[in-house]
């Protein structure tokens, strides 16, 4: 169970005020119905194994609409156990607005990553968790929490390469 808590976790902080009407940006608004950037359609298994150097054989992606707001998670792992490669989770939070995702992020700041360490050079704004270990980096209308077992070099390597394809 103590494994889940950082997934469980950004689950909750990104559906955090997704019942919240959307504030208008200047920005064109994106509708819920669309959920891009998709974890699924910004990593694909190839490119994990790449970026990391692993050899992740099993990708899982599942998308939720709240409100306005569209979460994806995807999770990279091997099948057997054996391997010792770890798995890593990517969330995206797509909101209908950049004001939106970024009052929700400012937030996480005081609310869930009070250790949180601000990362230059990464998105509008990033910051790496070690409590949760997880790096947060917030780009345009997109919020992305990269969870790789504590292990902030593989985090970092991932964002790194997410980070340009954030909308």
């Amino acid at each position: 169970m103590k494994k889940y808590l950082p997934i469980l976790a950004a689950v909750l902080l990104l559906g955090a005020g997704c019942a919240s009407p959307a504030t208008p940006s200047t920005n064109a608004p994106r509708a819920a119905a669309d959920p891009e950037p998709r974890c699924d359609a910004l990593l694909t298994l190839a490119e994990a194994q790449q970026v990391s150097g692993l050899a992740y054989a099993v990708r899982d992606a599942k998308a939720t609409t709240m409100g306005t707001t569209v979460v994806t998670t995807c999770t990279f792992y091997t099948n057997e156990r054996t391997t010792g490669i770890k798995p890593f989770t990517i969330l995206t939070r797509s909101a209908a607005s950049t004001v939106e995702v970024n009052e929700i992020f400012e937030a996480s700041k005081t609310a869930t990553y009070t250790d949180g360490q601000p990362i230059s050079g990464l998105g509008d704004q990033a910051l790496w968790s070690p409590s949760f270990g997880q790096l947060s980096v917030l780009r345009g209308q997109t919020w992305l929490i990269v969870t790789a077992t504590n292990n902030r070099v593989l985090a970092t390597k991932i964002a790194e390469a997410l980070a340009p394809k954030l909308k």
